[in-house]
């Protein structure tokens, strides 16, 4: 019995020291690949930028609308510019 409680501490320091190397491992890993982490979430935030101008730009729906809009917009200024009974 005693040398199976022997053979645990010894697997048990194994496991630990296994564990550590991982740990040194993965942190290595970790900090070499911060700055490509932070290039990719750029990258990912233009994309949406850029997907969200180019969505209105060809939407002609959102382009007709607009011009709609505006256009009655300069519409209603031009009508109370010009009323005779306003003066």
């Amino acid at each position: 019995m005693r040398e199976n409680v022997t053979n645990m501490d010894q697997e048990l320091k194994l496991l630990r020291q296994n564990i550590e190397l991982i740990t040194t491992g993965s942190s290595r890993v970790n900090t070499s690949l911060v700055e490509k982490r932070n290039r990719i979430n750029q990258l990912s935030n233009v994309h949406s930028l850029l997907r969200k101008v180019r969505g209105s730009a060809t939407g002609t729906r959102k382009r007709s609308r607009f011009r709609r809009l505006t256009l009655g917009v300069h519409l209603v200024r031009a009508a109370r510019c010009t009323d005779p009974i306003r003066v």
